[in-house]
């Protein structure tokens, strides 16, 4: 499975992170195999699997917001041909 949220806690063993569910903010906490080089505040992409009842972290990954190149600047019009 796999969840999309930001770190709100992190330690060596521990993830919590809160993500937006239809307009609300709900958290979800992972037990982590090995530290996740990540910080409080990023957002991140979390591989997990259940078990014994808790979310084992396979993987976690920063998602990084990729900019949006834009040819014309905003409000201007192209020039006709």
């Amino acid at each position: 499975m796999v969840a999309t949220g930001t770190v709100a806690e992190l330690t060596d063993t521990y993830l919590r992170i809160e993500q937006r569910v239809k307009g609300n903010t709900e958290s979800k906490e992972f037990t982590l195999v090995s530290p996740a080089s990540v910080h409080v505040g990023d957002k991140v992409k979390v591989a997990y699997t259940e078990k014994d009842g808790s979310n084992v972290a396979g993987s976690v990954t920063k998602v990084i917001k990729r900019a949006v190149k834009r040819t014309v600047p905003p409000g201007k019009a192209r020039p006709a041909r």
